[in-house]
């Protein structure tokens, strides 16, 4: 049986990571990604809420997951964060017509109520998962209370 070396492994996973890092921590890279959205932004919501509404649709093709990410942005007029603290129901309407893939308007809408009030309510899904991790000491026990908090109605 073959012995485990904790400190050998540890280098090979090392150098596995900056490899990846040196990969993907790159303009070349990040130019023909959807990371590329976020990566827009400077404000730290902004990029968060880009972010993660780009990861929701980050299925099919590169071209067309950039496209309509960037879209959303778009109609968000540029400002996510801002959008999410100070829109109406209203102005969420405007993404019935939002499809990407099988991700339609009504998905679009409960993303974007749900992401508002996390953000009006729980300072935003840093914050959120940051209180979770230290009540619970958890990280698994953190993205359930994300999970919790984003599908909560209401």
């Amino acid at each position: 049986m073959a012995s485990w070396n904790i400190e050998t492994d540890r280098e090979e996973l090392r150098e596995f990571l900056d490899a990846k890092v040196n990969l993907y921590n790159s303009r070349a890279f990040v130019a023909s990604d959807p990371i590329q959205v976020p990566h827009r932004f400077e404000k730290p919501e902004d990029i968060e809420i880009a972010g993660f509404l780009t990861s929701a649709i980050s299925w099919g093709q590169k071209r067309t997951i950039i496209a309509n990410a960037g879209r959303l942005m778009e109609m968000m007029e540029g400002g996510p964060h801002e959008f999410l603290l100070y829109g109406s129901d209203k102005g969420f309407d405007r993404f019935l017509s939002f499809v990407h893939r099988t991700f339609n308007g009504i998905d679009c809408i409960y993303f974007l109520k749900a992401l508002s009030r996390i953000y009006r309510d729980c300072g935003g899904l840093g914050r959120l998962f940051q209180e979770a991790y230290r009540k619970h000491g958890d990280v698994a026990r953190a993205i359930m209370t994300f999970r919790e908090e984003f599908f909560r109605l209401g």
